[in-house]
C-alpha cells in the first residue's frame, strides 16, 4: 500500500523518494531525513472507500472432470439472496518521528501499514465458494537512519519488523462433496441432497498470524539546489502464517447428517491447525523532484514491485485426510508511475495535484479471485498544506481511483493432487472505484 504520507497524498504520491519534506521519508527514502531540521513528528490517517460491485452468475465448473462425471456441467448454483458488493471501508494510520542528532546524522522511526487487503461479501452471494471474507492486516515498525555524506549525497537504511494477521472465509458445498464421496463409496447412506444449495453450505474459516523481518535502503542525490533524485529498495517480507481452520455446520438437517458421516468415515472437515506461506513483494523506486520556480515544483517517479513471487495461495491443514487448498493467482510484476505539481500560493498555503497509473499484478480473468478483485487503476489527486506556524502544519488530500470494468471467470480453490480447478465457477463483471481522503498533522520542535 502506497498510502504512507498525508503530505504526498495530494500529489498521488509522486516523487516521494526524492521529495523528502516530511517524516514519511522514513518509509519512502530514509536518506531524505538529512533534509529535515530539528525534531519532527507526523500523524496521518487515510480513509479508504473502495467499491467492488459484482454482476454475474455461478455454476458447476464444466472444466472439472469430477463435475463432468457427476453430470453437473454448467448446472446453475443456487444464487441465494446475498449482496455482491465486496468493498469494505478502512482507515489506514501512519505515525513517524525523526530525531535530529546533528546536521549530518538523523534517526527516525515509523509505524505504518505497508500491506493490507479487505473484501467481504454476503454469505449467500453467487461466488461464496471462492470467497466471503478476506482480511490481511500488516503493522510495520520501521526504525531508520539517514547520513549526509556531503552537500550532494545522502544515504539511509532501516529495519522493518512486521506483524501480519490473516482471516479467510468461504462457503463449502457439503452436499456436493457428499454426493461425490457416495459415488465412490456406495456403502455410504443414501441422503437426498441438492448440490449448490445455500442451506447445505457451511462456512470455512482460516485465520492466523506471523512476524516478518526485512530492510529498506535509500540514496538521495541533489546535483543542485532544488533538484533531487531518490532511489530506494524495500526487501521482500516472508510470512509463514500459522493458525487454525474451522468448518461451520450447514442449516439443513439432512446436510448436517451428511457432514457427520464425512467427518466420521472420511475424517474430513474437522477443526484443525492450518498454515500458509507467502512472500510479500520487494519494491524498487526511482523518483525525482525539481523546483521550476520559487512557487512551482514538479515531481514524479516509478515504483516496481516483484509480485510474481506469489503464484498460488496454498493452505495446508494438519489433517492427512484434508488435502491442501490451492488458489491459483499467478501474479505478475507491476509498476506505479506518478507525476505531481506543487504551487506555493503563500507562506501559509501550498496547493497540490497529481496523477498516477497503478498497474495491477492481476491480468487474467481466469486467475482473478473475488478475494482480490483487482485491475489497473488511474489516480487523480488534489491536496493542500496549511502552515499555521513554523512548528505546526496540516495536510488534507483527496484522490479518486478510476478503474475500468473488469471481468472474472474463475473457479474456487482446488484440492492439491486433484484437477487444477475447483468444482464451482463464478463468471461476471466488476464495476469498481476507490475514494481516498487523507489528513496529516505535522509538528516540528
Amino acid at each position: 500500500m502506497i498510502e504512507q504520507s498525508g503530505t504526498g497524498a495530494g500529489n498521488a504520491h509522486a516523487g516521494e523518494a526524492a521529495r523528502a519534506e516530511d517524516t514519511a521519508t522514513v518509509f519512502f527514502n530514509p536518506a531524505g531525513m538529512t533534509r529535515l531540521s530539528g525534531h519532527q513528528a507526523d500523524v496521518a490517517l487515510h480513509f479508504i472507500a473502495p467499491k467492488f460491485d459484482f454482476e454475474g452468475t455461478s455454476a458447476f465448473n464444466p472444466d472439472n472432470p469430477t463435475v463432468q462425471a457427476a453430470r453437473l456441467n454448467s448446472v446453475p448454483v443456487d444464487q441465494g439472496s446475498g449482496s455482491s458488493k465486496g468493498g469494505v471501508n478502512a482507515v489506514i494510520p501512519n505515525v513517524y518521528y525523526v530525531h535530529d542528532y546533528n546536521q549530518d546524522f538523523k534517526f527516525g522511526i515509523g509505524l505504518n501499514v505497508p500491506f493490507g487487503l479487505m473484501t467481504e461479501y454476503d454469505e449467500q452471494w453467487a461466488g461464496r465458494y471462492s470467497a466471503i471474507k478476506s482480511n490481511l492486516q500488516a503493522l510495520n515498525l520501521n526504525p531508520s537512519f539517514g547520513y549526509k555524506i556531503n552537500e550532494q549525497f545522502a544515504i539511509g537504511g532501516g529495519i522493518n519488523l512486521m506483524y501480519a494477521t490473516v482471516e479467510l472465509t468461504n462457503a463449502v458445498d457439503y452436499n456436493l462433496v457428499y454426493n461425490l464421496a457416495r459415488s465412490r463409496n456406495p456403502e455410504l447412506p443414501d441422503i437426498p441432497l441438492v448440490p449448490g444449495s445455500t442451506s447445505g453450505d457451511g462456512i470455512a474459516k482460516v485465520s492466523g498470524d506471523d512476524w516478518a523481518v526485512g530492510f529498506n535502503v535509500g540514496l538521495l542525490w541533489e546535483p543542485r539546489k532544488g533538484t533531487r533524485l531518490g532511489f530506494t529498495y524495500r526487501s521482500k517480507m516472508a510470512l509463514d502464517i500459522t493458525g487454525d481452520a474451522i468448518f461451520g455446520n450447514p442449516s439443513d438437517p439432512r446436510s448436517q447428517k451428511a457432514v457427520d458421516v464425512l467427518r466420521g468415515a472420511a475424517g474430513l472437515f474437522k477443526d484443525v491447525d492450518a498454515e500458509a506461506s507467502m512472500d510479500l513483494p520487494e519494491t524498487i523506486a526511482l523518483h525525482f523532484y525539481h523546483d521550476l520556480s520559487p512557487k512551482l515544483a514538479i515531481m514524479g517517479g516509478v515504483n516496481w514491485m516483484k509480485w510474481d513471487r506469489i503464484e498460488n495461495l496454498v493452505i495446508k491443514f494438519d489433517n492427512p485426510a484434508q488435502a491442501d487448498s490451492v488458489t491459483r493467482l499467478n501474479y505478475e510484476n507491476s509498476t506505479f508511475s506518478s507525476l505531481g505539481l506543487n504551487y506555493k500560493h503563500s507562506p501559509q498555503w501550498t496547493f497540490k495535484t497529481g496523477i498516477a497509473y497503478d498497474q495491477s499484478p492481476v491480468t487474467d480473468t481466469q486467475e482473478r479471485s473475488p478475494r482480490t478483485p483487482d485491475a489497473d487503476r488511474f489516480w487523480l489527486a488534489l491536496g493542500a498544506t496549511y502552515s499555521k506556524s513554523k512548528h505546526l502544519s496540516f495536510d488534507i488530500s483527496y484522490a479518486h481511483l478510476f478503474i475500468d470494468d473488469f471481468e472474472i471467470d474463475s473457479s474456487e480453490a482446488h484440492s492439491a493432487g486433484a484437477h487444477d480447478s475447483g468444482y464451482h465457477l463464478v463468471t461476471g463483471q466488476y464495476k469498481a472505484s476507490v475514494d481516498i481522503l487523507g489528513m496529516q498533522l505535522n509538528w516540528r520542535f
